[in-house]
């Protein structure tokens, strides 16, 4: 996790870190945005099972998400429109668990050598569905999947992160009233765009992308070690 993501975490002033972490930011998704892939091709790859075939096109879809979603956070950052920023952040902070999941599944898998319970992990996330077919299986549970990934991260506190932009998310105090409205009295509100609750949504996103990529990284070497387990 980047400097800047250290520095909110322990409560750091926010408008001074706030264009820091906004220039990290687009360089952060610069690098990602070059790194995309075009495809996951088992036969150009090598990839002979399944499980590590899927594990390596999950990973894959999760930096095309996270850059689409990023490319959309920073347009709406430059036209100040910060609560569809957060929202958006907080999908990618989502995305970001599949890896920890993903990871924390292959770390189990190192101690059993159970491929049928890391393929049907691996499923979840490729064909996981809360309204399909009764056979599908179960989706990633995505608070599950945040604290899972909170170990593989080099700073905690991407749970804190992620329920302080929920409270943009939802129509609590900060997503409405704090973004729409003003009490003038007792007896009128007064609605406008100039909000008084605004996010950090430069800091969370500086922590997103940081975060990705470490992880990112971070699972492609876990996914070769797999890899030369099955090839055994």
């Amino acid at each position: 996790m980047s400097t800047s993501a250290k520095d909110l975490i322990s409560g750091a002033n926010e408008t001074e870190l706030t264009m820091e972490a906004l220039k990290e930011a687009r360089e952060i998704a610069m690098r990602l945005k070059q790194a995309l892939p075009a495809t996951v091709d088992a036969v150009q790859q090598g990839i002979d099972h399944k499980t590590v075939f899927y594990m390596l096109v999950a990973r894959e879809l999760s930096i095309h998400r996270v850059v689409a979603l990023g490319d959309d956070v920073l347009a709406l950052l430059d036209s100040r429109r910060y609560l569809s920023a957060s929202i958006l952040v907080r999908s990618m902070l989502e995305t970001i668990a599949v890896l920890g999941f993903i990871l924390r599944a292959l770390e189990k898998f190192e101690k059993t050598s159970d491929v049928a319970v890391l393929y049907t992990q691996v499923q979840r996330i490729i064909v996981g569905s809360r309204n399909g077919d009764e056979k599908d299986p179960s989706p990633v549970h995505v608070l599950d999947a945040i604290r899972a990934t909170e170990s593989f991260l080099p700073v905690p506190g991407l749970m804190h992160v992620y329920e302080s932009i929920s409270e943009f998310a939802h129509p609590n105090w900060s997503g409405l009233m704090g973004t729409f409205g003003k009490h003038e009295n007792a007896l009128l509100v007064r609605f406008s765009d100039e909000s008084r609750a605004t996010p950090p949504v430069a800091l969370w996103l500086t922590i997103a992308l940081s975060s990705f990529e470490h992880l990112y990284d971070l699972l492609g070497k876990s996914i070769l070690q797999a890899a030369a387990h099955f090839a055994k």
